[in-house]
């Protein structure tokens, strides 16, 4: 009797030591199923299949905060920083947003936040600076169209 006590006591102790090797297992590859599935940080890459009626609206309370808060101030993203997941440190990018954003239920906030909400950050500020170029541009064309008529036409014509 003492003996099947010991035994099963054993291959219990063994067993979850397994268990344990099993689960940081388990958490590793689902950690490389999240590194593989990361979509590219490229202009157009906000891919809407899928997407629930929380997603629309994540989307539009992200470009706002984007906009109103973020922009003004910084106008590049710290690189590489801004992309990792740390919505409990004050004063970081996902901190920011996360105020905002109310993730789906069932959904992991970490995957979340790198498929859904990276490329919507990425994607808002890549064309609010190609506004601002565009609309410096213009500006410079304009001041240069104005010194070439002041300054050159009374010579040319």
């Amino acid at each position: 009797m003492k003996q099947a006590l010991r035994k099963a006591q054993r291959d219990t102790r063994r067993l979850e030591g397994v268990n344990g090797e099993l689960k940081n297992q388990v958490v590793s590859l689902e950690k490389g199923i999240v590194e593989r599935k990361q979509m590219r940080y490229g202009r157009n890459n906000v891919k809407r299949d899928g997407w629930g009626r929380r997603d629309h609206n994540n989307l539009q309370s992200a470009n706002k905060i984007c906009k109103e808060k973020l922009f003004p101030k910084f106008k590049f993203l710290p690189v590489p920083d801004w992309k990792k997941f740390t919505p409990t440190e004050k004063g970081t990018l996902c901190y920011q947003i996360w105020k905002v954003v109310t993730v789906p239920r069932g959904a992991d906030g970490e995957i979340y936040w790198d498929n859904r909400m990276i490329p919507i950050v990425n994607k808002k500020y890549v064309e609010m600076r190609s506004n601002l170029n565009s609309a410096m541009r213009r500006r410079w064309q304009r001041e240069i169209y104005v010194l070439v008529n002041v300054c050159f036409a009374p010579i040319l014509f």
